[in-house]
């Protein structure tokens, strides 16, 4: 990371929602798989209900901090091929903010 990506990490986690491509049955009776867009990626994931609006294809997330024009955000679960933080555009249209 250079100078101009050190996150600046907010004093507390904003939270948010995530726009899903798709939302699916998952594995377990209490669990949905989803997928999402994140930085121009696509990442998998089996989470928890708790986190998932079925009819709106919204997860719950955490935003935790700003890294220049992206935000550093924590999901539920880890995803099939990453941890349980990624990176997002701040403009990203998959980002909803909870008013």
């Amino acid at each position: 990371m250079t100078a101009q990506q050190i996150p600046v990490w907010l004093s507390q986690p904003e939270p948010a929602k995530i726009q899903c491509t798709f939302v699916g049955r998952g594995l377990g009776k209490e669990e949905y798989s989803v997928q999402f867009i994140g930085n121009g990626e696509s990442y998998t994931a089996f989470v928890p209900s708790v986190y998932i609006d079925p009819a709106t294809k919204q997860m719950d997330i955490l935003i935790v901090a700003e890294v220049g024009d992206e935000f550093l955000i924590d999901l539920p679960v880890d995803t099939l091929t990453s941890g349980t933080r990624i990176r997002i555009p701040k403009l990203a249209e998959e980002l909803i903010f909870q008013s």
